[in-house]
């Protein structure tokens, strides 16, 4: 299996930039490529019984959202281009897990690089957290960080086991 584009899904969180600093590792050792996403989970405005002023002040925040999360990540994504690692990046709105399972399919990747604990504290304790969401439903590899040091290095891999018969891969 070789791993030629990774995708970083980002909230913008110190797990999301620590999880950084590893995509950075695996696409310097592998010449790989990183896939810079944000997504924005905005309500649905039409479903909402809101005034159209407040219709219209929520839309605002949403747009000045996006491109301040553009920003974030163009200034991402020229860190790492000067640094050798060919980087794209993107912004959609949506559902977090779902927008990243659906950027892990259409962009062909090999391995997402993801925090292990975002920003949505009370999504998370409501719905269960987007990186297990994640985990249950990629078929692409997923590399999960919880904590990284200043320059991460791998020293040692766990393999766990079940120590069961082989069966058929997938």
């Amino acid at each position: 299996m070789q791993i030629k584009r990774i995708l970083w899904p980002s909230d913008g969180s110190k797990e999301a930039r620590d999880a950084l600093r590893w995509a950075e590792l695996c696409a310097t050792r592998l010449g790989a490529s990183v896939s810079a996403l944000s997504v924005i989970e905005s309500p649905d405005l039409c479903t909402l019984e809101l005034p159209d002023d407040v219709k219209r002040k929520i839309a605002l925040i949403d747009r000045d959202l996006g491109a301040r999360e553009a920003r974030r990540l163009r200034r991402v994504r020229s860190v790492l281009e000067q640094k050798g690692i060919k980087t794209e990046t993107r912004v959609v709105n949506g559902v977090p897990y779902q927008e990243i399972i659906k950027a892990a399919q259409s962009q062909d990747v090999d391995l997402i690089a993801m925090g292990k604990r975002g920003l949505n504290l009370w999504g998370r304790m409501l719905l269960g957290s987007t990186t297990t969401k994640v985990l249950r439903q990629s078929h692409v590899p997923i590399l999960t960080v919880r904590h990284a040091a200043k320059k991460p290095a791998v020293k040692k891999i766990l393999v766990p086991s079940e120590f069961r018969p082989l069966t058929k891969y997938r």
